[in-house]
């Protein structure tokens, strides 16, 4: 055997030595027997006297007891969680701006060749097409906005780019 190995064999005899000596239960040891026991029973009946006395004294008051209440109860909406595109969001947050009966969220822009594609709402057009509400037509592409117009009145609509 080479050194290296003698000496992880007597660092392996020394760690079951120690275990052997640590682990199993010894006869010459003090045994614990009812009185003892009767001092640790007495001990953690103090601790749960303590717990509780000091719990009674530090209780919310009764601002602290209704946020926990309301916290606890049941949402109706999640106020975190608003999954409308940012551009609905702005219209129906400004209510007094002149809206239509559609809102339209202008999210891609494409140039290639000189042909101009929008993303109006989630599909792609090109100038001159209508909306698949077919209401509406695709009058001017940029890269900042689409104009659309109404077929039925000729009302025009920019529409700003939404990230």
């Amino acid at each position: 055997m080479e050194k290296r190995e003698k000496v992880i064999v007597t660092l392996a005899g020394i760690a079951l030595v120690y275990g052997v000596f640590q682990f199993l239960p010894s006869s010459s040891g003090p045994k614990n027997g009812p009185a003892d026991a009767q001092k640790h029973l007495d001990a953690l009946n103090k601790l749960v006297t303590d717990v509780s006395l000091s719990l009674a004294k530090d209780a919310p008051d009764q601002a602290t007891r209704f946020i926990i209440s309301t916290a606890e109860a049941d949402w109706t909406k999640d106020p975190f969680l608003d999954r409308r595109p940012a551009g609905i969001q702005e219209v129906e947050e400004k209510p007094d701006q002149p809206t239509t009966d559609m809102t339209f969220v202008y999210s891609g822009y494409l140039e290639m060749d000189g042909k101009k594609i929008c993303i109006v709402n989630g599909m792609e057009y090109e100038s001159g097409e209508k909306l698949t509400t077919g209401e509406y037509v695709v009058r001017q592409i940029e890269p900042q906005n689409v104009i659309l117009e109404a077929e039925a009145d000729g009302q025009k609509i920019v529409v700003p780019f939404q990230e």
